[in-house]
């Protein structure tokens, strides 16, 4: 029986594998590099579900006050914000790990706009999260 062609990953774009299972009279797929799987079933469902299916895709973070100077989104691992500061001139992107009080400067300069720094806000969760995923 002819091996079909399996797209690469959706979640980290490795090589995936079609299993057999001739026992049980199923198959299903599997990324050789983050070990993400299909369901089991057909050989022809397992597959056409594996070519068809979507990357995952990350909410965007809500916003509190995003059209002030400041701002806030809190996610699960911590709390994102934006704010103007003074001695530069600039509005800047910072990451709030839980308790901790040294934030994660993001993009301390060159952003014209709220929207920008919460495009780099939302940038670096969709990263981690994706990440996470891997």
């Amino acid at each position: 029986m002819n091996n079909p062609e399996l797209k690469p990953c959706p979640f980290c774009g490795g090589v995936p594998y079609l299993a057999n299972v001739a026992m049980a009279g199923c198959s299903y797929v599997v990324c050789t590099d983050c070990r993400m799987q299909s369901d089991d079933g057909s050989r022809n469902r397992v597959v056409n579900k594996w070519n068809t299916r979507a990357a995952p895709k990350v909410k965007p973070l809500v916003w509190k006050n995003p059209f002030c100077t400041e701002g806030s989104a809190a996610v699960s691992f911590g709390i994102y914000y934006f704010m103007w500061d003074e001695e530069v001139q600039s509005l800047y992107g910072s990451l709030e790990l839980g308790e901790c009080e040294n934030p994660i400067i993001l993009d301390p300069s060159n952003c014209a706009s709220a929207q920008e720094v919460m495009a780099v806000c939302q940038a670096d969760y969709e990263r981690r999260i994706l990440d996470a995923l891997e």
